[in-house]
């Protein structure tokens, strides 16, 4: 979609120089090569002054422009960083006691901004966070990138600051006084109502209505998409624009020091950090830019040109093919002319062949003999050039009726690119708008962004080698950026121990009691062990007694016993000493119970029974745990509940979401910025008052999630090993989880 460049002015002269002074220019070039370093521009004020301070400030901007086109860019600077670097200690002049200054002199390479400014001018950038907001925010770049004073006495312009401009984002350029009389505020709800040229029309009529002997001046830079027409409130991403902030180029002692650089964090200052514009002979001539200015002025590089002489021999032999070819054009006119009355005239012969009118049959196939007879005779008669000249007729005919094809061929594939480029185009873009958005933690943003790109991915030619190339490099930055915008990390977990190896019965869940991890299936009453110190296993057995699995466990703090959940309800004490099982008793209040999950929290027993969509609280009773309590207290479904965890609130694993109880009260609890969703499939959940996360391991999708305990999304961990992810046990102080997956027991370490 093509893009316009707008810069529009406002100005208001004074009427007193000596006590206030603007000086405004806007510089269009006309070479090509000015063309690629784009629109200079510089807004001074200078107040207090002197004729003569005013004539020396006029010919330092006049050498900054002049440097700028002049001058070409380096590997390591550009042009306008140079030139100010030259002009530094020539512009210190203009700093004298009494003297008020303010200037910015810079350059617009669409997109691209880059300028230097002195004193406290008006830099203001507008821009919009989200797809559908219609107000702007707005960010002060003077205010974000301040001079140091102590630079300021040695170099007057001692920062440079670059970034791009994204369509629909507003620059607003401005002497310092317009702030006390249009607030920031104020010129957002200006730029959020007008179009740039009804906003610069604005400002000029109510600053020249004060007539208080004060000049004012300014410049609105906005891009503009081409079809959007002079409309204002436009679902436009904008929270990228300049990325979205202007970065500010370190400088050596010699040159230009810094400021705004070390005010960014090292994550935003390598995003974006990115390498200097530098206008090339071979990038493309941006499109003009629209401006609204009575201070444009062109600017005329003083380079020779050089006319092209023709030669006479060149335009003797195109006047030959011309003169040659429309000959060949009217004989092929005549015949064509010729066939096309041969043909009416056979449809009509063969009407009345058909029909016999006035049976005329045999009169019409006496004229084809003699009209074949007689079209024999007069090719034979012909003279060899005039063969040769209609059989180099009808290769000629041949030749531009497939020179047509091709071209059209030709147009149609290259409008095949050009869509191709495009979309290309259009991906990288929404990439960039999502690393931005990323950087912000606009994650919704970023995530309608990824998916736009997708979505327009999936739609791309992928057949060519170059194409399979591009779309693949395409894929896997949408998937990195994917990655960060789902806070995914892929870790490398070591395996302790395959259960595998010694069963092949399904180890389902784990738990850790002591030193010791204990894994347990819902088709063996055996358990099997693993030594934290020894780094070795061991299969415990024990008797049947009607044992035939277990599908819970749950161990108390203290960890001097473990339960072990069986045949729905029934509850037996693993006894780490010994590692001796018994029997111990519990009863609920419901018929039925179908208990889904376990938990031991103040030495009291909490379970989830799905069948009931209840959650009982038994009391520490010496043979065990007493008649459980209804501890839920509204009516909530938890029949397709899976797991439980207690760390004061209750939290529940049911159909794919997660349910927050307290004191037995449902609370609203979302996860926020959790993509994909969790699965259907069963989960489990821990956490503890002690700790700062809730952990859910989401076997669907091969993860395990940390979360706030406000609902919002802390990291994913996932890792290329994980197949069917079944059991879980978290460390959180010594940044450990241990995961079972199939039969096998994995390390990993938390962020």
């Amino acid at each position: 979609m093509d893009q316009i460049l707008q810069l529009n002015e406002f100005f208001v002269e004074g009427g007193n120089q000596n006590k206030s002074h603007v000086l405004l220019h806007i510089t269009e070039p006309s070479t090509p090569t000015e063309k690629r370093k784009g629109y200079f521009f510089s807004v001074c004020e200078i107040n207090n002054s002197e004729a003569e301070d005013i004539l020396q400030l006029q010919s330092i901007i006049d050498q900054i422009e002049n440097g700028y086109y002049e001058i070409s860019d380096t590997e390591d600077k550009n042009s306008l960083e140079i030139c100010l670097e030259n002009i530094n200690q020539e512009a210190l002049k203009l700093l004298k006691p009494g003297v008020e200054l303010s200037c910015i002199v810079g350059a617009v390479r669409q997109p691209d901004i880059l300028f230097s400014f002195y004193g406290k001018p008006q830099i203001l950038f507008y821009y919009k966070s989200k797809e559908g907001e219609d107000s702007l925010k707005q960010m002060d770049l003077v205010e974000l990138n301040p001079n140091d004073d102590s630079v300021a006495k040695e170099r007057v312009f001692s920062q440079i600051i670059r970034g791009k401009i994204s369509p629909n984002d507003y620059l607003f350029l401005g002497n310092c006084h317009i702030i006390d009389y249009f607030s920031q505020d104020r010129v957002q709800r200006i730029l959020s109502t007008r179009t740039p040229g009804q906003s610069s029309e604005h400002l000029e009529k109510v600053l020249s209505e004060l007539k208080n002997g004060f000049s004012f001046g300014g410049l609105i830079v906005h891009l503009e998409r081409q079809d959007d027409g002079a409309m204002i409130k436009k679902n436009v991403h904008a929270s990228q624009s300049v990325n979205p902030l202007f970065v500010t180029e370190q400088k050596t002692a010699d040159t230009l020091s810094p400021s705004f650089v070390n005010r960014l964090n090292q994550k935003i200052k390598s995003k974006l950090n990115e390498p200097k514009v530098n206008a090339k002979e071979n990038e493309p001539v941006p499109p003009p830019a629209e401006v609204n200015s009575s201070h444009l002025r062109q600017y005329y590089s003083a380079k020779p040109s050089y006319n092209r002489v023709s030669q006479p021999l060149v335009w003797n032999i195109i006047g030959s093919i011309g003169k040659f070819t429309w000959h060949a054009l009217l004989w092929i006119i005549l015949i064509i002319w010729n066939i096309i009355a041969g043909i009416g005239h056979g449809i009509v012969s063969i009407f009345f062949f058909i029909t016999n009118s006035n049976n005329c049959r045999r009169t019409i196939i006496e004229n084809w003999k003699n009209s074949w007879h007689g079209l024999i005779q007069i090719l034979k008669r012909l003279p060899l050039a005039v063969k040769i000249l209609s059989v180099c007729l009808v290769l000629i005919a041949i030749f531009l009726t497939g020179s047509m094809f091709y071209v059209k061929d030709q147009q149609k594939q290259a409008a095949l690119i050009k869509l191709y480029n495009s979309d290309v185009a259009f991906i990288k873009n929404k990439k960039d708008l999502a690393d931005s958005a990323v950087i912000y933690n606009d994650n919704a943003t970023a995530m309608d962004d990824i998916n736009l790109a997708k979505e327009k991915l999936a739609t791309l030619p992928c057949d060519t080698k170059a194409q399979k190339t591009t779309c693949q490099q395409l894929s896997n930055g949408l998937d990195e950026t994917l990655l960060q915008i789902r806070k995914m990390i892929i870790v490398q977990p070591t395996l302790l121990f395959d259960w595998s190896l010694s069963t092949d019965q399904p180890i389902a869940q784990i738990f850790k009691i002591n030193n010791k991890i204990i894994g347990f299936g819902n088709s063996t009453s055996t358990l099997f062990s693993y030594d934290l110190l020894t780094k070795s296993g061991s299969d415990l057995l024990f008797p049947n007694q009607g044992v035939n699995g277990f599908t819970a466990a749950a161990v108390p703090k203290e960890n001097d016993f473990a339960l072990l959940l069986y045949n729905k309800y029934s509850l037996v004490e693993l006894d780490p000493k010994n590692n001796s099982l018994k029997q111990i008793d519990v009863s609920y209040p419901n018929h039925n119970p179908d208990i889904k999950g376990i938990s031991v929290y103040n030495r009291r027993l909490y379970s989830l029974d799905a069948n009931n969509s209840q959650i009982y609280k038994h009391d520490n009773i010496k043979t065990g745990f007493g008649e459980g309590q209804n501890w839920v207290k509204d009516s909530t479904d938890l029949k397709k509940s899976e797991d439980l965890t207690i760390e004061g609130d209750v939290y529940v694993v049911n159909d794919g979401q997660i349910l927050k109880f307290t004191k037995g009260v449902l609370q609203n609890f979302d996860i926020k910025g959790l993509d994909p969703a969790l699965g259907s499939e069963p989960k489990h959940i821990w956490s503890y008052n002690e700790l700062k996360y809730i952990y859910v391991l989401d076997p669907a999708n091969k993860r395990l999630l940390l979360l706030q305990k406000d609902g919002t999304l802390k990291n994913q961990i996932t890792a290329n090993e994980f197949q069917d992810p079944t059991g879980m046990i978290v460390d959180e102080a010594n940044r450990t989880a241990y995961i079972l997956d199939s039969n096998k027991l994995y390390q990993i370490t938390l962020p």
